[in-house]
């Protein structure tokens, strides 16, 4: 008769315990549902504000237009650190960037300067002018709900590229078409420190830098971007130009505890 007592006891507590462990679960799974909810909103929101035309809203269905307008005067008034608009991966990425005097801010707060896990994407502070100077590195978050930068993990595949292969930066001067030249992911200690540091402290235009970067990124990318259809013309390019600018959309990627995933481009329009 004890024993039993004491198995009824045990029971109880084990379903108690389940069921505490799935109010908490569930909990949790609101409360990030409705961060996720929460930030495309506010992310929303600040597109409505962008394109400030009917004809920018036709434009959407063609995401990579260089001829859709930004209203970034709009835009300063909710940020005045917005310094440009990225649009990647047919439409899939598409908002504003930002820049501030240190790389962790905008890790944690939206565009609008609440908080919020989605962040803002955001240009190192090292970057100066961003878009202007040889390398330019723009950092976004990789959200589950397939947000920010979600989509350059979509890079890994050579088709993926062929059919988007390049993206595109609106600044207040006007709009910049990066063709990609080189897509890859790993530790960000171990595989690409070197060229990490060695594009995002320089501060002059020097063309050597800029090939020098071009060269090793080239090296390490998953794929011969150079061979395909979609980049033949690049290597090309970059023979013959004496200006230009590399820019890299940076993001996590989970394959590895400390790894990133970069996508470079570069624009020849400079």
């Amino acid at each position: 008769m004890e024993k039993t007592k004491r198995i009824k006891v045990i029971l109880k507590t084990l379903l108690g315990i389940f069921a505490a462990g799935m109010v908490i679960t569930g909990g949790m799974l609101l409360y990030y549902g409705y961060g996720y909810w929460s930030d495309r909103k506010a992310n929303d929101a600040v597109k409505e504000v962008a394109y400030d035309s009917a004809s920018d809203a036709d434009l959407l269905e063609d995401a990579d237009s260089e001829d859709k307008s930004i209203d970034f005067a709009a835009l300063s008034e909710i940020n005045p650190e917005i310094i440009g608009w990225v649009t990647a991966c047919a439409g899939a990425i598409d908002g504003p960037i930002v820049q501030t005097d240190n790389n962790d801010y905008y890790l944690s707060h939206l565009f609008d300067n609440t908080t919020g896990n989605a962040g803002c994407f955001f240009a190192d502070t090292y970057s100066v002018p961003a878009f202007d100077c040889p390398f330019t590195v723009v950092y976004g978050h990789y959200k589950k709900d397939k947000s920010m930068f979600y989509s350059l993990h979509y890079y890994k595949d050579q088709d993926y590229y062929e059919e988007n292969p390049t993206f595109t930066i609106y600044t207040e001067n006007g709009s910049k078409v990066y063709q990609i030249f080189s897509v890859f992911y790993g530790d960000y200690e171990a595989d690409f420190e070197d060229i990490y540091e060695y594009g995002i402290t320089s501060e002059d235009a020097d063309i050597d830098k800029v090939k020098n970067i071009f060269d090793q990124a080239v090296s390490k990318s998953l794929y011969d971007i150079l061979s395909t259809s979609a980049g033949a013309d690049i290597a090309d390019s970059l023979d013959q130009m004496t200006d230009a600018d590399i820019a890299v959309l940076y993001t996590c990627e989970y394959s590895g505890v400390n790894n990133r995933m970069l996508v470079f481009g570069i624009n020849f329009s400079n």
